[in-house]
């Protein structure tokens, strides 16, 4: 890990609050998105990151929320043009595996550009068996056209920083409190994106490669 990595990953500044109408939430940069968690609500959520997504809109929207992290991560993968990079405990399967659109749109990511890849560092002890059977892993092994382009790395014991995930150095995910299940998205903060890249290349640096393919860990 980088000497600087603490400093590096400490949390975003947090946007002050803003009151959205009752018809839809207002998006406007320099506000914060209210959380939205059932029924038609999760509908004006998925729409109001589509926006952020579309006009790259600075703003923090609170992301914390199972449901919502599948939409961030379903947008991400509809926006991305070149990568995506997920630092995380073992890839939560209420977020990856639960909601088909998340790993139909991952595999649609890798399939548009023979260049596109979709790296994932991993911080817990995972049985690798068990981590290639998840649906989400399972869906995209099995599409021989885009192999190669999923890489998994096991960063266990290297670092103990918050979690976080970038969509092409533009756009970020930042777990702001693990136990408490908060984090933050923002697509257009591309200052942020861009540290936690080099964070997540620095996580990664001289660490294990895992081999999908086998029971097998490879060098990097």
């Amino acid at each position: 890990m980088a000497p600087d990595q603490d400093k590096k990953t400490s949390d975003p500044q947090q946007i002050p609050s803003s009151t959205p109408d009752k018809g839809h939430p207002s998006v406007n940069a320099g506000s914060t998105v209210p959380e939205l968690l059932d029924g038609p609500e999760l509908t004006k959520y998925r729409e109001t990151v589509e926006i952020c997504a579309q006009l790259r809109l600075d703003s923090n929207l609170p992301n914390g929320d199972a449901n919502n992290a599948a939409i961030l991560f379903s947008t991400f993968f509809k926006f991305a043009e070149r990568e995506v990079c997920i630092f995380t405990g073992q890839l939560f399967g209420g977020v990856f595996d639960v909601r088909p659109d998340v790993g139909k749109r991952a595999i649609d990511f890798l399939r548009k550009d023979s260049n596109n890849v979709l790296r994932i560092a991993v911080s817990d002890k995972v049985d690798l068996s068990m981590f290639r059977k998840k649906p989400f892993i399972a869906g995209i092994l099995k599409e021989d056209d885009i192999k190669g382009r999923l890489f998994v790395y096991d960063v266990s014991g290297k670092t103990s920083s918050n979690h976080f995930s970038v969509m092409d150095e533009v756009a970020f995910r930042y777990e702001t409190s693990h136990v408490q299940k908060h984090a933050i998205a923002n697509f257009g903060n591309s200052n942020k994106a861009e540290q936690y890249y080099r964070d997540f290349e620095s996580i990664i640096r001289d660490t294990q490669k895992m081999n999908l393919e086998s029971s097998m860990a490879l060098p990097l």
